[in-house]
């Protein structure tokens, strides 16, 4: 449907419309018709004028010459009141060779009036020429400005009565050449709307309006055979879509129960890919670690032995040098005393050695009793341990293995253990290869970045923070954080998934995370997370409760965590 415009010119008739056209454009063209006739005349009969008064003052200059030569007033005084009788002059004035006035009538002033002057000269019977004065005819142009207004106003009673007849012709051609055609076409398209028919409009001149009336009529006939036409293609085009209908409907239903059986068989896949997939976990930590156990077992056995003399021969020599020292100093008198003082002194010496020899076998053996205890399978039971006790030994333990494997490693560890923090009921094996595998990748990120930030971070120093607390709600917490590379927003939420991990191919297996979030969250109903620190690097918050639901998790087969794994 067509939009109705809103506006006197769109609501308007074709009659007012060609008024409000006609009527303005007839008068502006006789107006300036005329205007520019009547100027063009009125130039021409001004320029007549001066030219007629610059003739009338050249004859009253010869008219005057003898009077003037004679000094006649009177004949001076009945010239110029012969000459100011002309309708268009309105004063004159004569002047002698000295400019002295010799008779003057009328307006002799410049201001309103326009003049025109000739000399006066002696006339040739009389001598030779000379120049005797002036004379100065002054004159207006108001009787023709009267004469052009008057002509105006004729102007005008002749362009309205013009302007009058052509618009009344004009609405009588427009009435019967345009109006009365298009009434016809109205009412033949209005009673068509209304009877839904075709009607004819009876329009039988020759002209446009003719033409424009049988391609109407035609157009109408041409519309009512389409619409037969166009109905019988419908009834065709229904019985076909219902045929259609019907065979797509067999079709969909088809391929619904089709749809039904491969869903099914999708859930048994993805069953049964599940099922693999844990059983491969399953099986992969399983035999990693049973290799790893087993070698850990070896290695440390192999280390206890030697380890074993070396502790107990450097206790026995610590006895023996105090037993030879006892033996110096009874034997003071009869040996040089200077030698003995060197022989005392180098005891000395020998046992400060021992002695630190003892301390590092100590902290040697505790290194691999904590390797044969970390190596050992088998289900694993409650008890109550310190969560800084173990926090401090993995990050011990941690250090070595990464000293061990990294070239040049080296780091600043700060800790910052809650004093106070009670003990947790824990497996307490389990929990330290938590830590472990997160203190070795924060180690190992720490590396990674002090390599790569040689030339660009010459300042840079790896730096590793561990920090227990006893938070709100009663758990036990403890942070590890580094300065190191950092963990990428889009890993962050792929990190404790199994076999997803960051370090180049061959350094990682994907399990070490995966394995401590099943320890933290499973086992020991915690929680892991890892935070961004502003200042670059990671930070894993791990949350225990202080207690275990009794009887949780103390038959349930221990899962094996992979010692030094990471994402």
């Amino acid at each position: 449907m067509a939009r109705r415009r809103i506006g006197f010119w769109s609501n308007a008739s074709l009659t007012s419309k060609f008024l409000l056209i006609a009527v303005p454009l007839t008068v502006l063209v006789t107006v300036t018709t005329f205007a520019l006739l009547e100027t063009n005349r009125t130039r021409t009969a001004m320029a007549e004028l001066d030219q007629r008064i610059a003739q009338l003052a050249s004859i009253q200059a010869a008219a005057l010459s003898g009077p003037v030569w004679s000094f006649n007033q009177t004949q001076i005084d009945l010239i110029l009141d012969a000459i100011v009788n002309d309708p268009d002059l309105v004063g004159i004035l004569v002047r002698d060779d000295l400019a002295a006035p010799l008779g003057q009538s009328g307006i002799t002033s410049d201001q309103g009036a326009l003049s025109q002057g000739a000399v006066i000269y002696r006339v040739q019977d009389q001598g030779p020429a000379m120049v005797l004065g002036t004379v100065r005819l002054f004159y207006t142009r108001d009787r023709l400005a009267q004469e052009s207004l008057q002509q105006v106003r004729t102007a005008a009673v002749v362009t309205a009565l013009l302007t009058l007849a052509l618009v009344v012709s004009a609405l009588v051609a427009l009435q019967y050449a345009v109006r009365l055609p298009l009434r016809q076409f109205g009412r033949a398209i209005d009673a068509a709307r209304e009877t839904n028919r075709h009607v004819a409009v009876d329009v039988t001149t020759g002209d446009e309006f003719g033409n424009l009336a049988s391609a109407y009529n035609t157009l109408q006939k041409q519309q009512k055979s389409d619409k037969e036409q166009l109905r019988r293609i419908q009834d065709n085009l229904e019985t076909l879509v219902g045929e259609r209908t019907r065979e797509l409907k067999a079709a969909i239903d088809a391929l619904t129960t089709r749809e039904g059986e491969i869903l099914r068989a999708r859930d048994d896949a993805r069953e049964a890919l599940t099922r693999l997939r844990r059983t491969q976990d399953r099986l992969v930590q399983s035999e990693k670690m049973a290799s790893l156990g087993q070698l850990t077992a070896g290695i440390a056995h192999e280390i206890k032995n030697p380890l074993n003399f070396i502790n107990n021969f450097s206790v026995l020599s610590q006895e023996l040098l105090a037993e030879l020292a006892q033996i110096l100093r009874a034997a003071d008198g009869s040996i040089d005393h200077r030698q003995a003082c060197d022989a005392i002194d180098l005891i000395e010496t020998v046992t400060g050695n021992l002695a630190r020899v003892q301390d590092h076998g100590r902290r040697a053996d505790s290194i691999v009793r904590t390797m044969l205890l970390h190596s050992r399978s088998g289900p694993s039971s409650l008890q109550n341990s310190g969560l800084n006790a173990i926090l401090n030994e993995a990050l011990k333990l941690s250090f070595h293995s990464s000293r061990a494997e990294l070239e040049g490693f080296n780091i600043d560890m700060v800790t910052d253990y809650a004093p106070d923090l009670p003990p947790i009921q824990c497996h307490a094996q389990d929990l330290s290869r938590v830590f472990i595998n997160v203190i070795s990748n924060s180690m190992y990120a720490t590396h990674q970045r002090s390599q790569s930030s040689q030339a660009e971070q010459p300042g840079y120093a790896p730096l590793i923070k561990l920090s227990t607390r006893l938070t709100k709600d009663g758990q036990a917490e403890a942070r590890i954080e580094d300065n190191g590379n950092g963990i990428p927003p889009e890993a962050a939420e792929k990190i404790f998934t199994p076999f997803y991990t960051t370090k180049p191919a061959g350094e990682g297996t994907g399990l070490g995370l995966s394995i401590s979030y099943d320890i933290v969250v499973n086992r020991h109903g915690g929680d892991i997370r890892v935070e961004h620190p502003q200042d670059g690097g990671a930070r894993f918050v791990i949350t225990l409760p202080l207690t275990q639901p009794e009887g949780a998790a103390q038959d349930a087969p221990r899962r094996m965590a992979l010692q030094g794994s990471a994402p």
